[in-house]
């Protein structure tokens, strides 16, 4: 996500602000927040992009087979599936 489509995102917001029938206390307090986020998004730079990072390569579930079996491997696991169950009701 970049600044630019931060800004376009506030707009929209805004734009919704203006058309909630809401008291005007609650306006004030909506612009007020809206002005804040504004003002955050001033601060960041330009060329910055805001992204999540992308996973590097593509992965299975299958890849988690066996993971945390020494966890198990102490336990009655038909016990505790048993006391599980009990506990639900």
């Amino acid at each position: 996500m970049t600044v630019r489509s931060l800004k376009e995102q506030l707009a929209s917001l805004r734009e919704e602000l203006e058309g909630l029938q809401a008291s005007e206390r609650d306006r004030g307090k909506l612009e007020d927040i809206v002005r804040r986020m504004e003002a955050i998004v001033e601060e960041i730079p330009p060329n910055i992009q805001v992204e999540e990072p992308v996973p590097q390569g593509v992965h299975s579930i299958l890849e988690l087979k066996g993971l945390g079996k020494e966890v198990w491997r102490a336990i009655d696991v038909d016990k505790y599936i048993r006391e599980e169950r009990e506990s639900w009701g």
